[in-house]
């Protein structure tokens, strides 16, 4: 018998966009809590710091890290061809956690800005997927994030949860009230 993530993995191979989309992109990831647990007095910079060493190896003779991050992902997209995926997780902790430090909180939100709203940016960026608690449309007087559609896992891992009972249910004929939240109630 195969396992949930066995089976998973078939299913998202077998899928046609899968080998569509494998390796055609290049991707960033940042893990936010871990510069912030750091580097708290130079966050910004050793974030870029980080992202130019890496990219340097990929694209040594690209790479000027007198630049703009922006102009570097737009000049290796113009190389390469090859969008970016940006992957930034816990993109709230900076904010959470050094609320005091209004500077802090205002350089990191412009370096976000330069990541996801300039006109490069459309060009250059193919997705871009960002975790966190807080709501990203707009951060104290900032808009720097309002580009992005939010989607909520609780309301995800409440359907599916919602479904399973309902398998459950459905396969040993049992007729239950189910309740979703307060307002979502329904007898299956």
């Amino acid at each position: 018998m195969q396992n949930a993530l066995g089976s998973g993995l078939n299913n998202l191979i077998e899928n046609e966009d899968f080998l569509t989309h494998l390796n055609k992109y290049n991707v960033i990831h940042l893990d936010i809590s871990s510069f912030t647990d750091f580097y708290k007095d130079n966050l910004v910079e050793k974030i870029l710091e980080n992202v130019y060493r890496e990219m340097k190896l990929e694209c040594p003779d690209i790479i000027e890290e007198i630049n703009p991050i922006g102009t570097i992902l737009m000049d290796v997209y113009n190389k390469t061809g090859i969008p970016f995926i940006i992957i930034i997780d816990e993109w709230d902790c900076v904010i959470r956690n050094q609320a005091d430090r209004q500077d802090l909180v205002h350089e990191y939100l412009q370096f976000l800005h330069s990541l996801f709203k300039s006109e490069e940016s459309k060009k250059y960026l193919a997705l871009a997927y960002i975790t966190g608690i807080l709501p990203i449309k707009k951060v104290q007087d900032e808009s720097a994030l309002n580009n992005f559609m939010a989607s909520s896992m609780i309301v995800s891992l409440q359907k599916k949860v919602f479904q399973s009972v309902k398998n459950m249910i459905s396969k040993y004929r049992y007729k239950v009230l189910l309740s979703i939240g307060r307002r979502n109630r329904r007898i299956i």
